[in-house]
């Protein structure tokens, strides 16, 4: 308070305790929020981060055929790091915990384990799939997938790799392609084909029976494989073949 002419002006000391009383229960309710914010972000980077490194293990065994780090993957990190170009970019190995993020793998599976903080190994165990908490007590969780196609998750996905599980490369439904090409093709094996526009082919061959409705334009020569004898009956009017010589026979009235 303000005091009398030749007096010192400035705070007492109780006014001075009741400001620091007033600010040290401001700093008391916020201190709580800032910290749950701060966990939030940590806990939405340390997601992105675990999920780069489980889709980079993915596409790693996708390429190579081995999950990445050798036998046990204890190096995998670091293996995908090195890659030309790098598959993850470094610092990946301790997470925004400040914990260090360690990997495994057996023959089926990829696992990435690694230290949260308390309350917030749940919310990374549900915002990870295959992720569950595997010590309590140290906050820890462990997040895992299974060679790519294998898990359930994909059973309703058509691989695009060769499968020991044919049906994970085999449709069950009509494919869509929104009037895309196919290209790359070797062979296609089907029953019917319904063209509606041009079709083109440097080689065609049909067994069995065939029937144009619209008119055909042949540029070279038709050779006629079918041999008869003149004066022979015949099954159909119309139909062409030749004799022996190669003089063009046609049916008429059942006599060829």
């Amino acid at each position: 308070m303000r005091g009398s002419p030749g007096r010192q002006a400035g705070f007492s000391l109780l006014e001075l305790s009741i400001v620091l009383g007033i600010m040290a229960m401001l700093a008391v309710a916020a201190v709580p929020r800032y910290m749950e914010e701060i966990n939030r972000n940590r806990s939405r980077v340390t997601t992105e981060n675990t999920q780069a490194i489980l889709d980079a293990a993915r596409a790693y065994r996708l390429s190579k055929g081995t999950w990445p780090g050798g036998a046990s993957c204890i190096n995998a990190i670091s293996e995908m790091v090195s890659q030309s170009p790098a598959m993850l970019p470094p610092g990946l190995d301790v997470n925004k915990y400040n914990n260090t993020v360690s990997t495994s793998c057996t023959a089926w599976t990829f696992s990435v384990d690694q230290s949260i903080v308390e309350d917030w190994d749940g919310v990374l165990a549900s915002n990870l799939p295959g992720t569950s908490i595997v010590n309590a007590s140290q906050n820890r969780i462990r997040s895992t997938i299974g060679i790519p196609g294998s898990e359930t998750a994909n059973d309703a996905k058509l691989s695009r790799v060769a499968e020991q599980n044919v049906e994970l490369n085999r449709m069950r439904t009509n494919l869509l392609l929104g009037n895309n090409d196919i290209k790359e093709v070797g062979r296609i094996e089907a029953v019917n084909a319904a063209i509606s526009g041009l079709a083109e082919a440097s080689q065609l061959r049909v067994n069995g029976v065939s029937q144009f409705n619209g008119e055909g334009t042949f540029q070279d020569g038709i050779s006629l494989q079918k041999v008869v004898q003149e004066n022979t009956s015949c099954p159909k009017t119309g139909a062409i073949a030749r004799s022996s010589t190669g003089v063009i026979l046609s049916c008429q009235s059942g006599i060829i």
